[in-house]
């Protein structure tokens, strides 16, 4: 019996901070809403759903619950869904092609994608893994999101490269500096400028959970984000023995 496993993967396409009333204080109020691609995944193919996902977050990055939410803050929901809404697609992977277009020939591709997934692919994604999750070092450069006010202006999601200048493996504090480069958010790195790096400098502290890397500055509310998707861990981080 074949089993498809499904992976849902929300990726930030909108932001926008608004001022909405406090009930519990009858004072004005900052909050941030984002809305997420629902990206749906399974063995042959990637859909994006119709219905975004909408999240609140307050002036310390901590998500306000849906049952929290005033109905101030539901219309901002509807409307900003109704101006940004989901831009979608719906991929097949090449394998479902060749079931569709080949269909005796699928036992033995899928014997040899099994061999290739085990022998090869899967080694090189988890040595790949494990080179992007570990900490940094000076040279490093990362493409990713950015967040925090300076770079969030009009609600709109910004990307770029940064270059690591130094790390300190004891308490995973990083020092890294901008790209001069930075614009609107693509899923292909390599086009984007990554060899002159004369943007800010910000002292940051570094996590991962082993698909995205995050360096949260320590005295700012700057935050870099780098995601990788489709498993292209290459294309996301250069690490300092590639210049």
């Amino acid at each position: 019996m074949l089993i498809i496993s499904i992976d849902h993967q929300y990726e930030p396409y909108f932001n926008g901070s608004y001022a909405v009333d406090d009930v519990s204080t009858d004072r004005k109020k900052q909050v941030l809403l984002v809305l997420y691609r629902d990206i749906i995944r399974n063995g042959f193919s990637e859909t994006v759903a119709k219905k975004p996902i909408a999240k609140f977050f307050d002036t310390d990055d901590r998500e306000i619950l849906p049952r929290q939410w005033t109905a101030e803050m539901k219309a901002l929901v509807k409307q900003e869904i109704l101006h940004h809404p989901v831009e979608r697609f719906h991929r097949f992977t090449t394998l479902a092609k060749i079931i569709f277009s080949l269909g005796g020939l699928v036992v033995m591709l899928g014997v040899a994608a099994l061999i290739y997934g085990i022998f090869v692919s899967g080694p090189k994604k988890k040595s790949n893994r494990a080179a992007f999750t570990e900490l940094p070092v000076a040279g490093d450069r990362y493409y990713g999101s950015l967040f925090g006010q300076e770079f969030m202006t009009g609600g709109k999601l910004r990307a770029g490269w940064v270059i690591i200048e130094s790390s300190n493996p004891q308490d995973s504090v990083v020092q890294l500096r901008l790209s001069e480069d930075i614009g609107d958010f693509t899923f292909k790195p390599e086009t984007i400028n990554h060899s002159t790096f004369e943007g800010p400098i910000f002292i940051t502290k570094f996590s991962t959970d082993g698909r995205k890397n995050t360096f949260t500055g320590t005295d700012t509310d700057f935050v870099f984000e780098s995601t990788v998707y489709q498993d292209n861990f290459d294309a996301y981080k250069l690490p300092a023995t590639n210049e």
